[in-house]
């Protein structure tokens, strides 16, 4: 119930707008004055509320009979996805795998009966992504949810956004390796994350980090050298390795590492190692047992018991790192909630930006427990 005196026709409006999104209030409404009574004020800010929200086409009046709810389709959310669509039945199983945001998010749209929520695949080019776009323009959605953290958006998907966006369809993304003009967007903070682990590591005794960075990821990385800078301050570039653009398969990645890691760590005199990833610490770990030398490594994304799960081998490679945990669940829910206040038009014209903000999690061989 709203609280007495806060009677404003913006305060009317907008509870009564909330109730019936959320379908507490309907089909028929209380009576004006039972209304101006519970929130302290009088008839008028409620009439002025009320026939609001009729112009607006949430409420028509029956003449003798009061005010009621309209029927309304509920809105529709689109959601790109690409890979198998996994069961939004009950909770997603895994917290920290990659998938583990779009899954989540996808749990709790189900979850939520004011919208109608549609699945879009997605191919591999730029043809099936745009003809995936168009197919979505035939169906009027409000809202799409590009849940692809690491599609790359080139130039002519681009193109088939804004056509959506001339449309009235509104975005909502989870940032990847571009970011898109005028969408809402939930993004992890890496450089809070990087931040937290570079700090952790010298907070070990450690004093110069050699970090890797990725080619393929530039926003994530660039948040990321941020953060690392933040701690090292003028040594930042001088301990960062970068991993040369063409390498993309693991394989080659490995064959690349054993080629370079010696000589850095060498050149810089690093006594630890931030690698991009928790599954790239396994690589790392075979090449320090090759050079004969011990350090510290640390990951990120924390899912090394994920990535252990589904290859039981790479348990010998060494003890799990120090990580950054993104609080994917968090991220999927936030996805969720911002993708249906838009649908519902809860939410102000101009693009919304929600950080989920990450956690330092130190694994059980040292003794200590997750960090908020």
């Amino acid at each position: 119930m709203p609280g007495r005196g806060t009677g404003t026709q913006a305060a009317v409006r907008s509870w009564l707008r909330s109730g019936i999104t959320r379908g507490e209030i309907g089909p028929k409404l209380p009576p004006v004055r039972r209304l101006a009574q519970q929130f302290g004020c009088s008839i008028t800010p409620v009439h002025r509320a009320l026939k609001q929200l009729q112009d607006e086409g949430w409420l028509e009046l029956h003449h003798g009979s009061g005010v009621a709810v309209r029927a309304r389709a509920r809105p529709v959310v689109t959601v790109f996805i690409d890979g198998a669509t996994p069961s939004v039945a009950s909770e997603p199983a895994h917290r920290t795998s990659n998938q583990a945001a779009r899954d989540w998010l996808l749990h709790h749209l189900a979850a939520n009966s004011t919208v109608q929520v549609r699945l879009q695949g997605v191919g591999t080019t730029d043809t099936e992504f745009v003809r995936a776009c168009q197919q979505v323009m035939l169906e009027q959605p409000t809202v799409v949810v590009l849940a692809l953290p690491h599609q790359r958006i080139s130039s002519a998907m681009h193109a088939a956004f804004e056509q959506l966006r001339a449309a009235g369809v509104a975005i909502v993304y989870w940032p990847g390796v571009n970011e898109l003009p005028h969408a809402d967007t939930v993004e992890s903070d890496f450089q809070a994350g990087t931040h937290l682990l570079t700090a952790a590591l010298l907070g070990r005794g450690c004093t110069r980090p050699l970090r890797l960075v990725s080619p393929g990821n530039p926003l994530f990385e660039q948040q990321k050298q941020r953060g690392f800078a933040a701690v090292m301050g003028a040594e930042a570039d001088s301990l960062t390795l970068v991993i040369p653009s063409h390498i993309r398969e693991p394989l080659a990645e490995a064959t690349w590492l054993r080629q370079v890691l010696g000589p850095s760590l060498e050149r810089t005199a690093a006594d630890a190692i931030l690698a991009v990833n928790d599954a790239q610490v396994p690589f790392i770990y075979d090449c320090l047992k090759e050079l004969g030398i011990t350090l510290p490594v640390a990951g990120y994304d924390c899912i090394w018991h994920e990535m252990l799960r589904l290859e039981p081998g790479r348990a010998a490679s060494g003890p799990e790192p120090i990580s950054i945990d993104r609080r994917l669940p968090e991220l999927g829910r936030a996805l969720a909630d911002l993708a249906v206040a838009r649908a519902n038009g809860d939410l102000p014209t101009q693009a919304q930006r929600v950080v989920i903000q990450p956690s330092l999690y130190l694994p059980s061989h040292l003794n200590a427990e997750r960090t908020p």
